[in-house]
């Protein structure tokens, strides 16, 4: 004999609302543009970090970088490369143009002025010099 399982009305409603939200729609668009705008990868070694972030699209007068203590943020402008002519009609765009941004909190400070930062196919490398803080001190209670 089968075995018949009872949904609550609760459950069926659940159920025909999520498919009935226009959230549905927007879930995996938010979900692509909001997890990761500026996917990146770290790296460290004893002196300093390298973060490769791929930012496709932007030209590196675009990109804008800050750094301060042990905060970075990367920030690019994705520009529409060129417009449509009078007699054409764009049908279906899936490309992005606006403004995407990233920010990292790494474990140690950086010093600013020893940051170099390369641009090329895409791809932004940044090697950010850790600051050396010369040591811990003990400090003694009175």
């Amino acid at each position: 004999m089968t075995q018949m399982t009872r949904i609550g009305s609760s459950g069926i409603n659940e159920f025909f609302n999520d498919l009935t939200s226009p959230s549905l729609l927007l879930r995996p668009f938010f979900n692509k543009l909001m997890a990761d705008d500026i996917p990146v990868e770290v790296k460290e070694d004893l002196q300093s970090y390298t973060i490769e972030a791929e930012i496709p699209g932007v030209r590196k007068e675009d990109i804008r970088i800050n750094v301060d203590g042990n905060f970075l943020s990367i920030s690019a402008e994705v520009k529409r490369s060129s417009e449509t002519a009078p007699s054409e009609r764009v049908f279906c765009s899936e490309r992005f143009y606006g403004a995407v941004s990233r920010g990292l909190q790494l474990p140690t400070n950086v010093d600013p002025t020893k940051c170099n930062a390369s641009y090329e196919n895409g791809v932004l490398k940044l090697v950010l010099a850790k600051v050396s803080n010369g040591g811990g001190k003990l400090i003694t209670i009175n």
